[in-house]
C-alpha cells in the first residue's frame, strides 16, 4: 500500500530520509547518526517544506512504514523552497543545535547552486528510500510508479530524479526503469563539501516502460538529501 504521509509517520520516515543520504544528512544536520535522524523527525510534522509530510509518499506493509519518497513538481518545489525560512523560521534555533547553525548555510548554498532546474513538464523524485531488511521485494519499483502515476494525473511529462556517481547499483536499477542519465554535476566544492564523486541527473520520459525481472532492489537510498534546498 502506498499512501500520502502523515505528521505521525515521522519517526520511520525520518530514518528513512537520512538512508537516502547520510553524507547530506549529516553534512547538513549535524553529526551524530541519531542526532541527524532527530532533525529530520521534528522537521518531518512541519507542513509544507522541502522535509515535510505534505510532499511524502509512504510504502505501507503490515502496518508499518517501510519506504518512503518525496515528490514535487516545479511549482510545488519552489514553494517547498521558500518555505524553508517562511514556515520554519526560528525554530531552526529549537531543531538544530545553535552552533551548528552557521555550518548549515555554506552547503545548502552548494545545492542551490549545483541544482539542475525543473521544467514545468518535471516530477522531481526526492529521497527515495527503502527498508534494508525489505529491499529486493519491488518496493522501491513500486513507489517510482506510484510518482508515475502522481506525475500523469498532473499532466506532467517525466520524471527526475539525482543519483550520486558512485551509487552504481541505484544507478543500474534506476536505468532498468527507463531512466536516462542527463546531466552530470561534478564541481569541485561540492564535491569536497558532501565526500562525493558527484552525482547524475537522471530522467524518464513517461511514455518509457521498465525491466520487469525484479532485479536492482537492493540500492543504498539513491537520491541526495534535499539536493537544491
Amino acid at each position: 500500500m502506498i499512501r500520502p504521509a502523515r505528521p505521525e509517520d515521522a519517526p520511520q520516515a525520518a530514518y528513512l530520509m537520512y538512508l537516502s543520504g547520510p553524507s547530506f544528512a549529516l553534512t547538513i544536520l549535524g553529526g551524530p547518526e541519531s542526532h541527524a535522524i532527530g532533525v529530520l523527525r521534528k522537521l518531518f510534522p512541519i507542513p509544507n517544506h522541502l522535509y515535510s509530510h505534505t510532499y511524502a509518499f509512504v510504502a505501507e506493509a503490515k502496518g508499518k512504514v517501510v519506504g518512503l519518497f518525496l515528490g514535487f513538481d516545479r511549482k510545488e518545489w519552489e514553494a517547498a523552497r521558500r518555505a524553508m525560512g517562511r514556515e520554519l523560521g526560528f525554530r531552526w534555533f529549537k531543531i538544530v543545535r545553535p552552533w551548528h547553525l552557521p555550518r548549515v548555510i555554506p552547503p545548502l548554498l552548494d545545492l542551490a547552486r549545483t541544482f539542475e532546474p525543473l521544467s514545468d513538464e518535471d516530477y522531481l523524485i526526492q529521497m527515495l528510500a527503502v527498508l534494508p531488511k525489505v529491499r529486493r521485494r519491488g518496493i522501491a519499483t513500486r513507489l517510482i510508479e506510484f510518482a508515475a502515476e502522481r506525475a500523469r494525473s498532473k499532466g506532467l511529462k517525466r520524471l527526475v530524479l539525482d543519483v550520486l556517481i558512485e551509487n552504481e547499483g541505484a544507478r543500474r536499477f534506476y536505468e532498468r526503469m527507463g531512466f536516462r542519465a542527463v546531466k552530470t554535476v561534478t564541481d569541485p566544492r561540492f564535491c569536497r563539501r558532501f565526500g562525493v564523486r558527484g552525482s547524475i541527473r537522471m530522467a524518464k520520459p513517461l511514455g518509457v516502460g521498465r525491466c520487469r525481472d525484479g532485479a536492482g532492489e537492493a540500492f543504498q537510498g539513491a537520491a541526495c538529501l534535499s539536493a537544491g534546498v
